[in-house]
């Protein structure tokens, strides 16, 4: 989904593995949450398929797509 997801919107993707999830024995869904993000290079319309056309597609699969609440302007966009 990530691939798929960088080559919709942009090009040049650099995955980074930002947290690795924390193995607590004994406890059943321990480390089954990791998280990856993808730094990909994009034109300025980007942002906007990726909140609209993108994020329709990605809802039908489960996924969220949020923008920064605090910052709209920010085009910095979370997938989870």
């Amino acid at each position: 989904m990530v691939d798929d997801l960088a080559v919709r919107v942009g090009s040049s993707p650099e995955v980074r593995f930002d947290e690795s999830p924390d193995c607590v024995p004994g406890q059943e869904d321990s480390g089954l949450d990791p998280s990856d993000t993808v730094h990909v290079t994009t034109e300025a319309a980007a942002v906007h398929r990726l909140t609209g056309e993108i994020a329709d597609d990605l809802d039908a699969d489960g996924w969220t797509v949020k923008r920064d609440p605090v910052d709209p302007e920010n085009r910095e966009v979370s997938v989870r």
